[in-house]
């Protein structure tokens, strides 16, 4: 009897067993009906507007602002996600707005109803609808809070409709997760993924997930193509060969040597233009009409450059304020047109990191006008590695040529002694430009100069000078010392010692030639780069054009 009572209390035991596992499987299947508040489940702010865009909510920047009915966005948004180049200065209460062909500047108060609230420039809806491929509304909210939904319009539009009762829109795509809100039937929704579930947008710019059995899709907008404005323009018919023409005074452009240009030079560039003392953006000028007209005689093109005065004042004084920037832009302008130049090259070479926003924006605001007047613009920078802070990528899309200056690697004292353009230097220099760069749009700038290094036992080290390269190539013998070809660093090295008021000195020289000249521009053929440039006329031996001719393909 025992026994029976004992199989019995099993079978009883295990029956209960597999109830409360029926039960527990069941509940575990069964969908969640925890709730979830959609402010607090993405980490927002109640009290705050925020904008959803394209499926996500926007945290970072400041938020947009609802005034008089009218929705105006921050331009830091604008900036992060649809125009990296919009550039607000609250201090003047300017904003402006600049593309491949045009510039446009918008005051706080002005018409267009940009305002600047807290030091932040605000746009309104209209006024960005009509820059950029972008649709805003206000979609709802109380107070200081609410949300504002926002799309891309170079983004497929797709849509659906609820096609249920009181579906669950959850925070996840599970039916474990919680609920966010109810939709109701027939409720039209943004779709930013499909599958099993789909990501949606409420019209409220509530985001999360519904089944898709739940939904039909709706016909879409199709994506806005982006339209440039560019202005036609082609700034030179094959590969640059440039040079640098350094002019001092008025009447040095009328100097005999400079009657005749190098045969492969089909672009000159002299040094006329740098700014007025008083840095109101005005320009100092050296052109001359009859040296561009001698200089298309010979078919070249003059590109005629403006300097920053090597100072560093240009930069924080002028760029920095619109009204001197767009004074130093209408001055340029005016030059172009005064001479007949064939473009502008900026040597700007004491840009500081913390000016070279303004940099760019300078360099936005002239290249439309320019391109529009049938004039080039070409910038001259120094390798990466020693300004990786001026933004090449943004320089590369709005100047038709980079000019590379792939030299100065040893300069002074605090460099030490060292060569002006090892192999290594230049090749380098070029490789990290083409990371930002394309090769169609990189100039690569090379030395006719060498510089003669004095060291001293106390460990002094002084440039003792600078010297073109038929001079520097006699400095070695004329001194009892030998010259010795160094091929992996693509240089000529020379050194001799002379004893000074009893100590000796150690003479240090890597000589620019033929040879190292030809491994340059080896550098610049194989990377299929649009030319070179070489500093500066006056300073080459006149056997090395031939080369030049050769290995440029212009002969």
């Amino acid at each position: 009897m025992k026994k029976k009572k004992g199989v019995l209390f099993i079978l009883v035991f295990a029956a209960l067993a597999a109830a409360v596992f029926a039960a527990a499987e069941l509940v575990k299947r069964m969908p969640s009906l925890k709730k979830a508040d959609f402010f607090a489940y993405y980490g927002l702010e109640p009290s705050r507007a925020y904008i959803i865009l394209d499926g996500r909510a926007v945290k970072d920047g400041e938020p947009p602002l609802f005034r008089g009915g009218e929705l105006y966005l921050p331009s830091d948004f604008i900036k992060e996600y649809f125009d990296e180049y919009i550039f607000a200065e609250p201090d003047y209460n300017l904003l402006t707005v600049t593309t491949a062909g045009s510039v446009r500047k918008f005051s706080a108060g002005g018409p267009e109803g940009v305002i600047n609230e807290n030091g932040v420039m605000y746009v309104p809806e209209s006024l960005a609808e009509s820059l950029y491929p972008l649709r805003a509304r206000y979609a709802g909210g109380a107070g200081a809070g609410g949300l504002v939904v926002a799309d891309t319009l170079t983004e497929p539009q797709n849509r659906a409709v609820i096609m249920r009762k009181q579906v669950n829109l959850r925070a996840e795509p599970s039916e474990k997760s919680p609920i966010i809100q109810k939709l109701s039937q027939n409720e039209e929704v943004r779709v930013y993924s499909s599958g099993k579930y789909l990501r949606i947008r409420t019209e409220q710019g509530i985001l999360g997930y519904v089944t898709a059995a739940s939904a039909e899709a709706r016909p879409g907008e199709p994506p806005v193509k982006p339209v440039s404005d560019a202005v036609p323009f082609k700034a030179l018919d094959g590969k640059a060969v440039m040079l640098w023409d350094q002019v001092t005074t008025a009447a040095a452009n009328s100097a005999p040597d400079r009657k005749v240009k190098p045969a492969p030079v089909n672009v000159l560039s002299p040094t006329w233009f740098s700014f007025a003392e008083s840095m109101d953006g005005g320009i100092t000028s050296l052109a001359d009409r009859g040296y561009v007209e001698n200089a298309h005689s010979q078919s070249a093109l003059v590109w005629a450059l403006v300097s920053d005065n090597f100072d560093s004042a240009v930069g924080r004084e002028i760029l920095t304020d619109p009204a001197k920037r767009g004074k130093a832009v209408d001055a340029l302008l005016n030059l172009c047109a005064e001479y007949g130049l064939d473009g502008i090259n900026i040597d700007f070479e004491q840009i500081k990191e913390d000016t070279a926003p303004a940099y760019i924006e300078f360099l936005r605001e002239l290249a439309p006008p320019l391109h529009k007047a049938g004039k080039s613009l070409s910038v001259d920078m120094f390798v990466p590695k020693f300004t990786k802070y001026y933004n090449r990528a943004a320089v590369g899309e709005t100047a038709d040529f980079i000019c590379v200056m792939a030299y100065d690697e040893f300069w002074g004292p605090a460099s030490g002694a060292g060569p002006v353009a090892s192999a290594p230097f230049v090749r380098e220099g070029v490789e990290q430009t083409l990371e930002e760069v394309p090769a169609e749009k990189v100039i690569l700038g090379i030395p006719f100069y060498s510089r003669l290094w004095r060291e001293l036992p106390d460990g002094t080290v002084e440039v003792a000078g600078a010297y073109g390269m038929e001079t520097a190539a006699a400095i070695p013998a004329k001194n009892g010392a030998r010259t010795f070809y160094y091929d992996d660093e693509g240089t000529n090295y020379a050194e001799y010692v002379k004893n000074e008021n009893g100590r000796d000195a150690t003479y240090k020289i890597w000589i620019e030639d033929e040879r190292t000249l030809a491994v340059k521009l080896g550098v610049y053929k194989e990377n299929g780069l649009a030319g070179v440039s070489f500093w500066k006329r006056g300073l080459e031996d006149p056997e090395v054009w031939a080369l030049i001719g050769r290995e440029a393909g212009r002969q």
